[in-house]
């Protein structure tokens, strides 16, 4: 069971290590597609129709409407580019403490079907181990019969050749 539990472990740490190795190349991959993103050009603002002041045909409802929308569309452009310039940092704060707590961080959690499936396997092999050791049980006991038999049939001969020399010998004697 020693080895069972040997290939447990084995297993486990080979599952961790491959999952640690799909989130490092996954985040290499988010990495390298945010490097190689188009960059937006930056598209000047909606021409925005001057205020006309003093015009007899000038509306100033619509003129405050156009520049509160000319102030929102600037609002959401900083608020854009503040929090890409947030994500921007903190991938390269996370890039950073990834690199230097390597060692520190704890292994990723592993699928229960992964875990499942590892163990499934594990008792396969263990009934195959057992299947093996049983099937070499019987063999080393047919192995002691057969050699059992072997000494018996040994002896016998080694009785048969002792009787015929005195066989022999007593054949010898009457034929003189």
């Amino acid at each position: 069971m020693d080895n069972l539990t040997q290939a447990k472990e084995l297993l486990l740490k080979a599952l961790a290590r491959v999952r640690e190795e799909a989130e490092m190349a996954e985040t290499r991959r988010r990495a390298k597609e945010a490097e190689q993103a188009p960059k937006r050009k930056k598209q000047p603002p909606k021409s925005v129709p001057p205020l006309c002041l003093g015009a007899a045909k000038s509306n100033p409802y619509e003129a405050i409407r156009a520049y509160e929308r000319k102030l929102a569309r600037e609002r959401e452009e900083a608020r854009r580019l503040s929090e890409k310039a947030r994500l921007h940092k903190a991938g390269r704060t996370e890039k950073t403490v990834k690199t230097r707590h390597d060692d520190q961080r704890p292994a990723p959690q592993v699928s229960d079907d992964l875990i499942q499936g590892a163990l499934s396997l594990l008792e396969s092999r263990r009934l195959e181990l057992e299947q093996i050791q049983q099937r070499e049980q019987g063999m080393s006991q047919e192995l002691g019969r057969m050699q059992a038999r072997r000494t018996e049939l040994e002896q016998a001969v080694e009785a048969a050749c002792v009787l015929a020399k005195e066989m022999l010998a007593i054949l010898e004697a009457v034929a003189q």
